[in-house]
């Protein structure tokens, strides 16, 4: 596959998937929404493979590690910042994106794809399960 097609294709699903959870984020009136997850899967999945290519074909893990950081001060911004207290789902949504992005720069579609699929049916099972407070 022509390279610039492959890395379109990338950087798209992981914007898609980032825009799905975020839909979902938003419907509940969380801070974080469709843009802000979008962004998230871009961004993560764009840094990636940037990674990649400067590291001729293979990520160096303190990459790895800066984005992870990255996104755990990301998600406390988000999370803690609520009128509510802390939104411990959205900080999980939040990694879960941001894992799901990276998996995807790194050409792992189906992983990427597996855990887009959980993480989803986790928000929308709840919505289907009664809550008691």
């Amino acid at each position: 596959m022509n390279p610039e097609i492959e890395i379109l294709m990338r950087i798209s699903l992981a914007t898609l998937i980032g825009a799905a959870i975020g839909m979902e984020r938003q419907k509940h009136g969380r801070v974080a929404g469709i843009r802000s997850f979008s962004t998230i899967g871009l961004g993560v999945c764009a840094l990636v493979i940037l990674g990649i290519r400067a590291g001729g074909g293979t990520i160096d893990s303190v990459v790895l590690a800066a984005i992870i950081v990255g996104l755990g001060i990301l998600s406390a911004k988000f999370g803690l910042n609520t009128e509510e207290g802390i939104d411990l789902s959205n900080i999980t949504a939040i990694w879960t994106t941001g894992a799901v992005a990276m998996c995807i720069g790194m050409g792992e579609l189906y992983l990427g794809g597996v855990i887009s699929a959980m993480l989803l049916i986790i928000y929308f099972v709840k919505d289907l399960v009664p809550i008691n407070k």
